[in-house]
């Protein structure tokens, strides 16, 4: 995108990015490597020497420049039409609008058209109370819908079917399902076990906050005390369960956490140091690399407390 050679081959440049919490780290550390950059006195840290930190400092305030100028780039901000995905849609389009991308519009993926039995009723009506409740940052937004489709977006035909077809043929065969395990099992199976860690992980969107809560709320009822964190810098746990008398909750934030961990080792460093190697133990501390040693130190605590 800042490669002016590279971007002359093509006429289009498409992103698909990482979930939205990374992706904005990620357009946030022009700002970050600036003040970093301007309080550097001595010119190393883990980044680097500086010449050379300075010269990628400018790549990345470049390409924020180009993802900001609406006649050349346009942000697609994809949801479902679901409360939690569309809450976070909302803060991700607010937060781009305060790095200037304003230039956004909003793509609602998986939308029923219709329905014809209860459960398909059910979840018709949830979607349509999650777009009538949709938060005003996102209805101001040009917005288009893809319908939910029977059949999985794979292979040329059913790409091609996917805006103009639900692509499907009804069958007579009567399945004979002796038995599917369910969620209750593998509770059960996590509480026989007695794994005290269990780590819920996939992609964006396919229900990791819910599984957790729910294993949660599972090995709670049979009387065990259970801490549920998270590290999403959405933090949607809240909107799917509160604190209980056997459930603790907490929130990795990153800020706090790094505010915490500067503040420990320049106290041990000051017990021993000299104000000349001080200095340069504060400069590393302002480096953008040292947020995440912070965050990581502090997932480890939680899941030390496991043992």
């Amino acid at each position: 995108m800042t490669d002016q050679e590279m971007e002359s081959q093509y006429d289009y440049i498409i992103f698909d990015t990482a979930p939205t919490g990374h992706t904005l780290r990620m357009l946030q550390l022009p700002s970050a490597w600036s003040n970093f950059i301007s309080e550097n006195t001595h010119g190393a840290s883990c980044l680097g020497q500086l010449s050379g930190l300075e010269s990628q400092k400018e790549i990345y305030a470049q390409a924020v420049r180009i993802l900001a100028d609406g006649y050349k780039t346009t942000l697609v901000l994809v949801s479902r039409p679901e409360d939690t995905p569309l809450k976070e849609a909302a803060r991700a389009s607010q937060e781009l609008a305060e790095l200037g991308v304003s230039n956004q519009l909003l793509v609602i993926n998986g939308v029923i058209s219709s329905y014809d039995d209860s459960i398909s009723a059910g979840l018709y009506g949830k979607q349509q109370k999650a777009l009538q409740d949709m938060p005003g940052q996102l209805q101001g937004l040009t917005a288009y819908t893809i319908p939910l489709r029977a059949y999985n977006i794979t292979g040329i035909d059913n790409v091609r079917a996917l805006l103009t077809k639900d692509n499907y043929a009804l069958s007579d065969e009567i399945l004979s399902v002796q038995h599917l395990p369910q969620l209750k099992d593998v509770i059960n199976d996590l509480d026989v076990s007695n794994r005290k860690v269990i780590f819920t992980m996939g992609k964006g969107g396919v229900g990791k906050t819910t599984i957790a809560a729910a294993i949660a709320m599972g090995i709670s009822a049979r009387g065990k005390r259970v801490h549920l964190t998270t590290t999403d810098p959405a933090a949607h746990l809240k909107f799917v369960i509160r604190e209980t008398d056997g459930i603790t909750m907490s929130h990795i934030d990153e800020d706090a956490e790094l505010k915490k961990y500067q503040e420990e080792v320049l106290s041990k460093a000051r017990e021993t140091m000299s104000e000349e190697d001080l200095a340069y133990i504060e400069e590393d501390l302002r480096s953008p690399c040292t947020q995440e040693i912070a965050v990581f130190r502090a997932f480890a605590q939680i899941v030390e407390k496991a043992e």
